[in-house]
């Protein structure tokens, strides 16, 4: 049975790499005891898929994963024994059961858009506007031909100076700076669900 799971990447573990984290959601789950399901093979692996990657030091309101159990059991269950066996700054907010028979896509291909909070000093406003709005330049390899692209991340400014992006790298490297993630997000059909409510929708039949 496979699972869906939204959690908090909070504090504590802002400065964990995306690596670090997966590996402290491994240690997890062996403490819980529940029944994960390996990858076979001569290297076998959990089965922990994540959505995408938070840059070092950005902190995560709203991450998801998905696991792989070799027993059905409750979610709330599943939700309580993560809890219980997180450390401090790791907790399993909401969670549902991915259903069975019907190809769902990874987290990875599935979010299409993220919404982020920069917190900067007063006087960097003016300046982080402008670093999240300039054009970049970089090399795209296209056949045997190599040529120069201009990448500018769409971004639009909200209440309170939270960002909407497409899975932007985002960095900011003024003193004082604070980025979190405060979710993720699927487009269906011009709407935007989370990658919880899209399973829903998906096991409704309603997409």
């Amino acid at each position: 049975m496979k699972y869906r799971v939204r959690f908090t990447k909070g504090e504590a573990v802002r400065w964990l790499s995306h690596l670090d984290l997966s590996r402290a959601w491994n240690r997890v789950f062996v403490r819980t005891g529940l029944p994960l399901r390996y990858s076979e093979g001569f290297s076998p692996h959990p089965k922990i898929a994540f959505g995408p990657a938070l840059a070092l030091g950005i902190g995560g309101q709203a991450e998801y994963m998905d696991v792989a159990l070799t027993e059905e059991l409750e979610i709330d269950s599943v939700i309580a024994a993560l809890n219980q066996a997180a450390p401090r700054g790791l907790e399993v907010l909401a969670g549902t059961t991915l259903p069975e028979g019907v190809k769902v896509k990874s987290l990875a291909a599935l979010v299409t858009t993220a919404d982020y909070r920069f917190t900067v000093p007063l006087d960097s406003q003016d300046r982080l506007e402008e670093a999240l709005t300039e054009a970049e330049i970089t090399d795209k390899k296209v056949g045997d031909h190599t040529v120069s692209v201009t990448v500018r991340v769409p971004i639009r400014f909200k209440p309170l100076a939270a960002i909407s992006d497409q899975q932007a790298d985002i960095r900011v490297p003024w003193r004082g700076a604070r980025v979190d993630r405060l979710g993720l997000w699927v487009n269906v059909n011009g709407r935007l669900l989370d990658p919880i409510e899209w399973v829903h929708g998906l096991a409704n039949k309603e997409f």
